[in-house]
């Protein structure tokens, strides 16, 4: 394997979204979740749902939700595990539908650089959120980024490893050459992956990348 793509929260972060942190500290939450269940039965896409959470968030500063992604908690194992694989010379990016506020961060700390991350980004405009996002990245895009990343490297999709935890993850878990379902949060998955790792520790990827 020579790619290594990572989703982000629940994988390389001890986190279950920013989405919903950012939305309870704006006092957001419950609408939101609302329009969340409207996504998720297919009634509004997603750059639709994205687009009215965001706009929900306009004028928040954009400090405040630097302080929740410098408070969010690596996963256990995730410092040594991407140390590990950056040791055999693997190319390691990040795959996610989180912003990239809390993907750059991370990546930052794990030492995975800026062009090797994609996620949603937030617009912001003298230290406020504007209410726009200047890139969507959802649900179905994760595997045009695999491929996009794949073919930037010169590398096969069979040669690729997708890390992913939850619904979002499965069609990148489908088609990377090896897809490993980590914690996992839905069965769906479990079943889409080829090795499902039930400990909450990253090390254990590695048993498994050769």
């Amino acid at each position: 394997m020579k790619l290594i793509a990572y989703d982000l929260e629940g994988v390389l972060v001890d986190k279950k979204s920013i989405w919903i942190d950012i939305s309870k500290i704006t006092g957001t939450l419950e609408i939101n979740r609302g329009h969340r269940e409207r996504y998720v039965r297919g009634e509004i896409s997603y750059e639709e749902w994205s687009d009215i959470v965001v706009a929900s968030w306009k004028g928040f500063s954009v400090n405040k939700i630097d302080q929740l992604v410098r408070s969010s908690p690596l996963m256990n194992g995730s410092e040594h595990a991407v140390q590990k694989i950056k040791d055999k010379g693997y190319h390691q990016v990040i795959i996610s539908n989180s912003i990239t506020l809390l993907a750059d961060r991370i990546g930052e700390k794990l030492g995975i650089e800026g062009d090797c991350i994609t996620a949603n980004i937030l617009e912001v405009k003298d230290d406020k959120l504007t209410g726009r996002l200047s890139l969507h990245h959802g649900w179905q895009d994760k595997v045009k980024t695999l491929k996009r990343y794949a073919k930037i490297m010169g590398i096969d999709l069979k040669d690729t490893v997708a890390i992913g935890d939850d619904i979002n993850d499965i069609e990148m878990i489908k088609k990377a050459g090896l897809g490993i379902a980590f914690d996992p949060k839905n069965d769906l998955l479990k079943e889409a992956a080829d090795i499902v790792i039930n400990v909450k520790n990253l090390r254990a990827i590695l048993t498994h990348i050769k």
